[in-house]
């Protein structure tokens, strides 16, 4: 995937916490994921107006895979971008990425896909309407 060539219309500012640094002295990988998964939150509430109540919210993560970069230190400014760059049936693929919000540089790249779910049968299940409309709305502007 080319990232620089991506175009991502979600963006959000991610406060790195002194708790977030491991004894390398930089943001540790575990909390990287932890900061992919509030950029998809965030995008998510975004598009439905409000947030997410999670025992209506059918979606889940069916896969992640995250390249790190380069580190992220404490008191550098960081935003997680986000956008959803594949619409199935049943799932959605996004791509995200932390970067620096003064150089710019790409500390970490993110992909992943989830799955729309019936909680009841734990199967999966089409992509609501909502979702689907509203992803290809806010992907298109």
């Amino acid at each position: 995937m080319n990232w620089e060539a991506l175009t991502f219309p979600h963006k959000d500012a991610v406060q790195v916490r002194f708790n977030d640094i491991d004894g390398l002295g930089h943001v540790n990988n575990a909390v990287q994921n932890e900061y992919f998964d509030l950029g998809r939150m965030k995008y998510l509430e975004h598009l439905l107006g409000s947030p997410i109540n999670w025992k209506d919210f059918a979606m889940v993560i069916a896969s992640v895979h995250t390249d790190f970069a380069a580190p992220i230190y404490l008191h550098e400014k960081i935003e997680v971008s986000t956008k959803v760059y594949k619409l199935g049936e049943k799932s959605l693929k996004m791509a995200q990425i932390i970067t620096n919000t003064c150089t710019g540089e790409i500390k970490s790249t993110c992909k992943s896909v989830m799955v729309a779910i019936d909680f009841t049968s734990g199967k999966s299940m089409e992509l609501s309407e909502k979702i689907r409309n509203a992803v290809e709305n806010f992907e298109r502007n």
